[in-house]
């Protein structure tokens, strides 16, 4: 996978990580913290947003020296009218310094499933898929919308979807795990180990205030259920404000030794 070689050159050849795919869930585990990492809440075609919010995470950043690392929790496209720019920012390089994960969202997953079988998955169309579609440009018919005979849609989503777009969403990740720290899409079951936890639940779990710490230790950053503000609870932490909705995108900023730090839009 491209990301090893990145965080090679980022984090020095003799940094320990490791790719994890025990289960159906793949993730990254890295022995050692960047000086800083920053999670970027639910994303959802707010294209804009994302270029304000992570010019304000540049900024913030000049003052660490080392690496950083931004990590995008999942659900990058849908709802909002920007789903195929906001994929074309995320496939150019990240700002000077920084390495760019971006995790799998339950959105990745219905777009995905689209794409292999539009005719059983319609759903995701009521789902955000639509936005989706004519971010785009694909035509919609002029009654039906893209509910049309999989003949006439097959040949516009190869044509109009880029086979970049295809590989960036195959090459996600479910989980990245730092001493400390954990970033999902959704949630995690507390009592699994983090290697063997379902992609099911790394991207469709809701929170619950009245689990028992996770056994792996540590916090749990993740996006999937809005909040009116981010925030921490407990061991999780909540980064996903409902920007299509809100018009506010949130990420978290985590620095050893100091508390949580959050920022918007």
């Amino acid at each position: 996978m491209a990301i090893r070689g990145t965080l090679k050159k980022i984090f020095g050849k003799n940094q320990h990580f490791q790719m994890d795919s025990s289960g159906d869930a793949r993730g990254l585990s890295l022995g050692a913290r960047p000086v800083a990492t920053y999670a970027v809440g639910d994303i959802h075609g707010c294209a804009k947003l994302y270029r304000d919010l992570e010019a304000q995470i540049v900024e913030d950043a000049k003052q660490f020296e080392g690496p950083k690392l931004l990590i995008i929790l999942g659900d990058v496209i849908d709802r909002g009218r920007n789903s195929a720019e906001m994929i074309d920012i995320l496939l150019s390089p990240a700002p000077a310094g920084f390495q760019r994960i971006v995790l799998r969202g339950n959105h990745e997953i219905m777009m995905q499933s689209f794409l292999e079988d539009p005719v059983s998955n319609r759903s995701w169309l009521d789902h955000g898929g639509f936005e989706t579609l004519q971010s785009y440009g694909i035509p919609a018919h002029s009654s039906k919308g893209y509910d049309v005979p999989l003949k006439t849609l097959r040949p516009l989503l190869t044509t109009y979807i880029p086979d970049e777009h295809l590989v960036f969403l195959d090459n996600l990740v479910d989980y990245v795990s730092l001493p400390g720290l954990t970033f999902v899409h959704a949630d995690v079951d507390p009592s699994v180990p983090l290697e063997q936890q379902s992609r099911r639940t790394l991207c469709w779990k809701r929170p619950d205030p009245s689990e028992s710490a996770p056994i792996f230790g540590g916090l749990v950053v993740h996006g999937h259920t809005p909040v009116e503000s981010a925030k921490q609870d407990g061991w999780h932490v909540q980064v996903d404000t409902g920007a299509y909705y809100s018009g506010v995108l949130s990420a978290a900023r985590f620095i050893q030794d100091e508390e949580v730090r959050f920022f918007d839009t």
